[in-house]
């Protein structure tokens, strides 16, 4: 089975501003990034049974008790020279926002790109405090982004939604 793991302790890269809000503590800051792929060829195996089909939005999970969102997405790449890459992992205190773009190792190869293929990805951020409020994760293609959003469900609750 091919699996590639990516991690990032990037507490010191993303800023966030501000205090500890009155009712509660902010989220953030980010502890700690994984990033892993499981090619085609592991069909069947480890997470690419688990990962959303290609054409349906990435999956977002919130683990509250561990301080932990996780990403699970497919993407077509193009074999056998690219794979999945976590391009920007980026926090928003402001607007309580996590980005997760995902893209594709860029190389310029007739052969890669005449042969598709599928990553399924993972990426798992780790908070060191509570989860954000909202989720956005953008997969990048060469002509276009897919842009998925999801809320968390436990940062909602208990307040009122005006719409």
């Amino acid at each position: 089975m091919k699996r590639r793991r990516f991690v990032a302790a990037v507490s010191g890269a993303v800023a966030t501003a501000g205090c500890a809000a009155a009712f509660g503590s902010e989220p953030g800051p980010i502890v700690e990034t994984e990033f892993s792929i499981s090619e085609r060829s592991d069909r069947g195996t480890g997470f690419f049974t688990e990962a959303p089909d290609r054409e349906d939005p990435p999956a977002v999970t919130f683990s509250p008790e561990e301080n932990r969102v996780r990403v699970m997405g497919k993407m077509e790449v193009g074999m056998p020279c690219r794979e999945a890459v976590l391009n920007e992992t980026t926090y928003d205190s402001g607007a309580d926002e996590l980005r997760v773009r995902v893209g594709r190792s860029d190389v310029d190869d007739e052969i890669c790109r005449s042969i598709p293929s599928i990553d399924a990805y993972r990426a798992e951020i780790e908070f060191e405090d509570t989860l954000p409020e909202t989720v956005v994760v953008e997969e990048e293609f060469p002509t276009d982004i897919d842009k998925t959003t999801v809320y968390n469900p436990t940062a909602r609750a208990g307040t009122t939604d005006p719409s």
